[in-house]
């Protein structure tokens, strides 16, 4: 549809009374669900060879491979677990050590006397 079609049925629309509008809107989406149910649906396999013409000349292994060379390096420096002391501090604020560490206990039993 042209812009200025639209436009003038824009236009019409606000001539129409209250109802007339809400039952045009009722109309309009009725087309459009109508039209949605005969769509055929679509497949991600349509987008096959999208793009294709970017990537001519491109050696894909030395691409990958000076993509990978971007990364951050892994952190040299190998952590102590002293370095995450108190990280979840906050977490275990409101936590009743003992009664946790009973009831860990007692689902360790439970799991021991299934076998």
């Amino acid at each position: 549809m042209s812009t200025d079609r639209y436009n003038e049925v824009l236009k019409a629309v606000h001539f129409l009374t209250l109802d007339e509008q809400q039952k045009l809107l009722e109309d309009l989406l009725r087309i459009i669900h109508t039209s949605s149910e005969t769509r055929p649906p679509r497949s991600v396999l349509e987008l096959e060879g999208l793009g294709a013409e970017i990537w001519e000349g491109v050696d894909v292994e030395d691409y990958i491979n000076r993509e990978r060379d971007s990364w951050e390096p892994w952190p040299k420096k190998k952590h102590t677990i002293m370095e995450f002391r108190g990280f979840a501090k906050g977490f275990w604020a409101d936590v009743d050590m003992e009664a946790y560490i009973r009831e860990e206990r007692n689902s360790w039993d439970k799991e021991d006397n299934k076998d």
